[in-house]
């Protein structure tokens, strides 16, 4: 395959900022958030924030506070943590679970997993996390806690400039096989069984794909982008490496031709990793007779 990589730090999310004082003078805890809310039919506001889970452990890993917040998105909400200066503390935040998380030990937190119930679950909010870790508190201290999204962004693209005259292919249907239904949310996750993967994975269809039929400069299509949950994979080719799977109708005067193409993603020759809050680029390139010898090459912008 012909790939280059593109590594930039272009997919920051929003932080959330807590000011720490000692115990004695608790300090307000403010909680950046967003105001947009996308329907399911949409693609997702990125960065948009719905609920907050705040989780903080003493320095032997035992659960000191936990906070939630249920309305994060529209009220943003603020919370008071009295912290004994000279201490030290880490702080976990858990974005759009929908649900407060509550774990007594931080080895039990780090072990957590989240499931998706349908491939396109994120009207609230796409699921992020983050976290500080032993943070030494001293008065007037401050903690800023940059999120990461457990899901990658992938975006598609078509390349006709190699089809013969007379040749019309239109895509109708994009889809992400061996789509992951969960996630680890402070550690790397992999499908590891087809009880988490979904039967039918993130895609767009009909008007949805319709991008991908309208040009743009130099024969290429618009890009159109789907999402998953991360799926690490490494360098072991199995039925759980994610896939994109395109179908088309391929004319030729009064001919036409059902096509259906299929690749699996990474982020390298022989790579299967899809990785948290990193964006993926895909160009397929068709060949003369719009059928066979396809191939395709990518761009990736990885995330810090």
């Amino acid at each position: 395959m012909d790939r280059k990589g593109k590594h930039h730090h272009a997919l920051l999310t929003a932080a959330l900022l807590l000011t720490l004082s000692c115990a004695k003078a608790p300090t307000e805890i403010p909680i950046s958030v967003s105001t947009c809310l996308q329907t399911r039919s949409e693609d997702p506001d990125e960065d948009f924030i719905s609920d907050v889970t705040l989780l903080v452990y003493d320095e032997h890993g035992i659960l000191e506070g936990s906070y939630y917040f249920p309305e994060a998105g529209r009220e943003g909400e603020l919370c008071r943590l009295p912290l004994v200066a000279g201490s030290r503390y880490s702080f976990y935040a858990c974005v759009n679970l929908r649900y407060k998380l509550e774990k007594r030990t931080e080895e039990e937190l780090l072990a957590s997993r989240f499931h998706l119930a349908y491939p396109d679950e994120y009207s609230r909010g796409i699921p992020m996390t983050g976290s500080v870790r032993r943070k030494l508190v001293t008065g007037g201290s401050s903690v800023e806690i940059k999120l990461m999204r457990a899901m990658a962004k992938v975006s598609v693209r078509i390349d006709r400039t190699l089809l013969a005259e007379g040749i019309e292919v239109k895509v109708g249907s994009v889809e992400i096989g061996a789509c992951p239904s969960v996630v680890g949310l402070f550690t790397d996750s992999s499908v590891k069984n087809e009880s988490e993967v979904f039967n039918i994975g993130f895609r767009k269809t009909g008007m949805e794909a319709d991008d991908l039929n309208r040009g743009s400069e130099y024969g290429l299509s618009r890009e159109i982008s789907l999402y998953m949950l991360e799926n690490m994979q490494g360098f072991r080719p199995s039925d759980f490496c994610s896939y994109i799977e395109i179908g088309a109708e391929c004319k030729r005067g009064e001919e036409s031709r059902e096509v259906t193409w299929r690749f699996r993603m990474g982020e390298k020759d022989g790579n299967f990793d899809i990785r948290r809050g990193c964006h993926y680029h895909f160009t397929v390139r068709l060949p003369e007779d719009g059928v066979g010898g396809w191939s395709t090459g990518y761009e990736l912008e990885a995330a810090r």
